[in-house]
């Protein structure tokens, strides 16, 4: 049998031009194998991307050039403001310059006569009429990997119907009562991530239209788009540092959120804060008797837990808005990690638990700033569940091995001084403890390391039941509470049972113990009866709300925890917002009649236009202009007008 021919070793390049040869030619390759993807030199990012342009000069002014080719945009406002019409300028342009332009009239509301009068030629563009939501994204990602398109635009986002809202898994029609949870949102979740790299080799600018959400106050009117201004100023947002409030975060902080298709929580960046210091109008407050108590703004959508027949369905959950409806809801207030097993025994695990709870640190020289350099031993004390450590300590099986000695005591059953009683208090102390504060990453505070986070929901669980021996408390064979001299330490404890499926109730200060109690539940919810909400109605103060991808996340308010959902969902480049002024600015002008004679003046209103979102360098977020808006003609062209304006 023939040998096989010893395979020389591969020379990479060394030099910088042999480097660039050899990344050229596997960008060539790389293309040509992957026609969706591309390798491309950051000169090519730098170049200016095509615009379509608005037809309005003072809009392209704003943005910077019109809506870009390759991305997403966003157009959205209240009824009658413009939207429908500023789209209808944006396809005649792109007409004009020769693109092709592809129209899905989900709300079946296109005026082919009012598009004509805006320039539009109805008949060399592509109308989609469509049943489903999945229908619609199938049909702009088919359209966009052919390159037949250069602008789409979806009218509306809103009207999108996922088939799970039509029909169930047997193909039957459902029922109006049936709820399916978030269901359009994580449609449109996956489907942003599929089509974006697509629109981008397309170079296919993708237009959305977003209808606003109305609240009606007793004499104030709010626009919102699917969320915004969700949590009061009270609440606080749960992220891996631990509880922080809206003036403590900041944008790229990682925060637990939920991923219900993997069904297990992941590690997000926070996109955006949006903070709203001027809200005017009605909020929802939910409370129990047991003193939770979250505020919402009446548009939130709301996680719970389904009820069918009176009953929880479990592990069912599903979206409601903030409103008044009486009902009883189940606010989730833990998830399951779907973290795998960490690489630590169990027995590690209860070691842990005891040096986090009912230890401290001894210290050779206690006015060192490197305590770690000088840390002498460690001592576990503990007086009615002595015999358990000792156990522990004598089958613990640690590479790096474990030498203890066991000291027996008095110690004062209470510290106030008309009790003498005493009893037995057994001590622990563990040498070598630089190789376990190096190993286990100890402090002296005692707060959780981070990496314990990593641990599985069974591992979780064996952590739980024996921080509970050193110091919680047991009645009737349920566990009750867990006590603690500090409440960053309880806070840090409640986050990692929450996030390990074990179900928390709140954290209270007990005032003759001078120490902080962190309460328990079998059940894994925060429950609202029926009589439990309330509107408040001309509520005045700060709101905010957050971006984050997977859109479900942890919020804490009184020391109560739930998981609620991130209504705000932004994948788009530009979004801009349309609204009518308070007072019609617009110019009167004259136009003749046929006859040529007489003239009559048509007047319109003031249209006030703001980005509320940009990723283009070319516009700024948050500037706005008004653009005069006119009931027979729209808005003022980008071409020269030969009608003459008037004052009013």
């Amino acid at each position: 049998m023939a040998r096989k021919k010893k395979e020389e070793p591969k020379i990479l390049p060394t030099t910088k031009k042999e480097k660039q040869q050899a990344l050229n030619k596997l960008m060539k390759q790389f293309n040509k194998k992957h026609a969706n993807s591309n390798l491309i030199k950051g000169k090519e990012v730098l170049k200016d991307r095509p615009r379509i342009s608005f037809g309005v000069k003072e809009i392209d002014e704003l943005t910077g050039g019109g809506i870009p080719k390759g991305l997403f945009s966003v157009i959205w406002g209240s009824k009658s403001a413009g939207k429908t019409t500023l789209v209808y300028n944006i396809i005649a342009q792109a007409q004009k310059n020769g693109d092709v332009v592809a129209f899905f009239d989900l709300e079946n509301t296109f005026d082919p006569d009012w598009a004509c009068q805006m320039g539009v030629d109805v008949d060399d563009m592509v109308l989609g009429y469509f049943e489903t939501a999945e229908e619609t994204l199938d049909a702009l990602v088919a359209i966009t990997e052919a390159g037949a398109v250069d602008l789409v635009v979806i009218d509306s986002i809103q009207a999108m119907s996922p088939k799970g809202e039509q029909q169930n898994k047997s193909g039957t029609t459902r029922s109006i009562a049936e709820d399916e949870m978030a269901l359009l949102a994580r449609k449109l979740s996956k489907f942003f991530r599929i089509a974006a790299p697509r629109i981008h080799v397309a170079n296919t600018a993708v237009l959305l239209i977003g209808q606003a959400r109305m609240d009606l106050g007793s004499f104030i009117v709010l626009e919102k788009l699917s969320g915004g201004r969700c949590f009061d100023e009270k609440t606080r947002i749960l992220t891996k540092d631990g509880y922080k409030t809206y003036k403590e975060i900041k944008e790229g902080d990682l925060i637990p959120t939920i991923n219900f298709e993997t069904n297990k929580i992941e590690y997000k960046p926070i996109k955006k804060i949006f903070v709203y210091d001027d809200y005017k109008g009605n909020v929802v407050r939910f409370h129990n008797k047991y003193g939770a108590e979250f505020v919402f703004t009446p548009n939130h959508q709301c996680l719970v837990k389904q009820f069918k027949n009176g009953s929880l369905i479990y592990p069912v959950y599903k979206n409601i808005y903030a409103e008044e409806k009486r009902r009883t809801y189940a606010f989730p207030n833990c998830f399951l990690s779907g973290n795998p097993e960490y690489p630590i025994s169990d027995d590690e695990i209860r070691f842990l638990a005891w040096c986090l709870t009912d230890s401290k640190i001894d210290v050779k020289d206690k006015t060192a700033t490197n305590w770690r350099k000088y840390a002498d031993r460690i001592m576990i004390y503990q007086t009615k569940h002595h015999k358990r450590i000792e156990d522990l300590l004598n089958r613990l099986n640690l590479p790096i091995g474990l030498e203890f000695t066991v000291r027996k005591k008095e110690r004062k059953v209470d510290y106030r001084p008309e009790f003498k009683n005493t009893k037995p208090s057994y001590e622990f102390y563990i040498k070598n403890a630089k190789i376990y504060i190096e190993k286990y990453k100890l402090t002296r505070d005692k707060l959780l390391p981070d990496w314990m986070f990593d641990l599985s929901d069974r591992q979780a669980r064996i952590f739980f039941e024996e921080i509970i021996y050193a110091d919680g408390s047991i009645k009737k064979g349920k566990i009750r509470s867990l006590h603690k001299g500090s409440i960053e330490w309880l806070e840090r404890i409640q986050y990692f049972l929450a996030t390990h499926n074990i179900p928390t109730s709140k954290i209270k200060k007990q005032p003759t113990k001078k120490c902080w109690t962190l309460y328990f539940q079998s059940a894994d919810y925060v429950g609202v009866e029926r009589n439990q909400q309330e509107i408040i109605k001309n509520y005045v103060g700060l709101m905010w709300d957050i971006e984050v991808d997977n859109h479900y996340h942890f919020i804490e308010r009184n020391h109560k925890l739930i998981i609620t959902h991130n209504s705000l969902e932004h994948w788009s480049s530009l979004t801009i917002k349309l609204r009518r002024g308070q007072k019609s600015d617009a110019p009167a002008k004259r136009i003749k009649d046929e006859d040529g004679k007489s003239k009559k003046t048509i007047v319109g209103f003031d249209c006030v236009v703001k980005i509320e979102k940009t990723k283009i360098k070319s516009a700024t977020e948050g500037t706005e202009i008004h653009v005069p808006f006119y009931f027979d003609g729209g808005f003022k062209k980008t071409e020269t007008n030969t009608t003459e304006e008037i004052d009013k």
